[in-house]
């Protein structure tokens, strides 16, 4: 079993959490994005390979490492109730390479602000913003150095 890597944009109530996390909160706020808006920034990934699934209710993207695909990092994103590529939505990681994740999750901060990314293990949140040092964030989030 993997570890689920929920993203939250931030909003009012995720900077409430944060403080009361003891976790850095950012000024600006935060938007959740298209199904489309995420396949537009996946698609722009020049060291991994995206393929989608898109079906009826389904909206999974698998990432996969370009040079190396059974060997490289990888993860997954998962769409929650999918119903339109044009409708904000939810989504998460599911499973796969945390430094990969927070790469991601930069690229998508850069289009809608910043998020929250929430490992299920209990350790703290690492937030990306669009001008976090993707570098700094990987080094220092407890949930890899833990």
């Amino acid at each position: 079993m993997g570890i689920r890597y929920s993203a939250f944009p931030i909003d009012s109530e995720v900077r409430e959490w944060l403080v009361d996390e003891g976790l850095p909160v950012p000024q600006s706020f935060g938007r959740a994005p298209t199904p489309r808006q995420l396949q537009s920034i996946l698609e722009t990934l020049a060291d991994q390979v995206v393929s989608f699934n898109i079906n009826e209710g389904v909206w999974q993207a698998h990432i996969d490492d370009l040079k190396s695909p059974e060997d490289g990092l990888w993860t997954v994103i998962n769409v929650l109730e999918y119903s339109s590529p044009d409708a904000p939505c939810e989504f998460y990681f599911e499973k796969g390479w945390p430094e990969l994740i927070i790469k991601v999750a930069h690229r998508i901060a850069e289009q809608c602000g910043p998020i929250a990314i929430v490992p299920d293990t209990g350790c703290p949140a690492a937030v990306v913003e669009p001008d976090s040092d993707v570098d700094k964030i990987i080094n220092a989030w407890e949930h890899l150095t833990a």
